[in-house]
């Protein structure tokens, strides 16, 4: 579960950027 979060937060902070 761990894993599954640290990836959702590299997943969202990328798509913030080329979605502000």
């Amino acid at each position: 579960m761990s894993q599954s979060k640290e990836v959702h937060k590299e997943y969202i902070e990328a798509y913030r950027q080329n979605h502000p």
